[in-house]
């Protein structure tokens, strides 16, 4: 399976900060950015209680800026919970471990989500262990601990209260790109650790259905796995930083979730977003093939309703 062994969600109780969020059942997706310490709280204007989500913003001193029918609340490093630049910043530094880029806040709680292969396993314990023993952190719980859920069971348990669409491109490669990745050799699935700004360095861990030779994958992957399945974790270039990033965060696309595959034959970039961004991507993908920068060209497969 070229997939992770483990899910973990991790929760919290609300700071006082985001008290006025408690009463509402289904979830707001809070997306967090550890390095640049921002968070910033999302909904749309066609959310149940938008208007009385505003009023309690607004009762709450805080500032919130609005993007294609998004409402987008910044968050100071006051109102960021340490708990989750903490523990969020210890789990993505082991290898193997990918998080979400966005929490999920509803009925008093935010929650986390790790996956990560048995490999990691040991460190992910260490660290929630010495969280729990800790005398002076926040509350924590564990809300989960098994095998990864379909995306769709995990939002839904949640009660995330969107609209979402899974858009899927295909990537045709020419011969000189896919000679370049050693990864190429056989099917593939690749995740990144996070959701950069532009110009950070950009990580992922990759899953490739066969063994690849060390010594083909440069100086910053490092091997988690060998055998039938490899995966490692390493520094990458992706089309997503300058592209679908933006100067300002609520200039981006932020996605609910993406990945890359390879089948041997094609390799496909699948997104599930909420369904006002879905012209956005395409357009996106759209001036990548018009500046042709990267040997590649991008055609629309799949456009369609996922829902929860």
């Amino acid at each position: 399976m070229l997939n992770f062994d483990y899910e973990m969600v991790i929760s919290r109780s609300l700071e006082k900060e985001l008290a006025f969020l408690k009463e509402i059942e289904f979830s707001i997706p809070l997306v967090f950015f550890a390095r640049q310490r921002v968070a910033y709280l999302k909904f749309h204007r066609d959310d149940e209680s938008a208007e009385n989500l505003i009023r309690s913003i607004r009762a709450s001193g805080l500032e919130f800026k609005s993007s294609g029918g998004f409402y987008w609340t910044r968050l100071s490093k006051q109102e960021i919970p340490q708990f989750d630049l903490k523990i969020g910043q210890d789990m993505a530094s082991i290898p193997g471990v990918v998080g979400d880029a966005f929490l999920l806040v509803n009925s008093g709680a935010m929650r986390w989500r790790v996956r990560f292969p048995v490999e990691s396993l040991k460190d992910v314990n260490s660290i929630m262990m010495s969280r729990l023993r800790s005398q002076t952190a926040k509350p924590t719980s564990l809300d989960y601990l098994g095998e990864p859920r379909s995306e769709r069971d995990y939002l839904a348990g949640y009660h995330l209260n969107r609209h979402l669409v899974k858009i899927v491109m295909i990537q045709r490669n020419s011969a000189e790109y896919m000679g370049k990745d050693p990864y190429f050799m056989h099917p593939f699935r690749k995740e990144l650790k996070d959701i950069p700004r532009l110009g950070e360095t950009l990580s992922e861990v990759t899953f490739s259905r066969g063994a690849i030779d060390p010594a083909d994958l440069g100086d910053n992957k490092q091997v988690i796995r060998k055998g039938a399945v490899t995966i490692t974790e390493g520094e990458c270039s992706s089309l997503l930083p300058d592209y679908f990033a933006g100067k300002e965060m609520i200039d981006g696309i932020t996605p609910l979730y993406f990945t890359d595959t390879f089948d041997g034959e094609v390799e496909r970039h699948t997104w599930l977003a909420e369904s006002q961004y879905v012209r956005e991507i395409v357009s996106r993908y759209t001036r990548i093939n018009s500046e042709n920068r990267f040997g590649s060209k991008f055609i629309l497969q799949e456009v369609s309703d996922f829902p929860l």
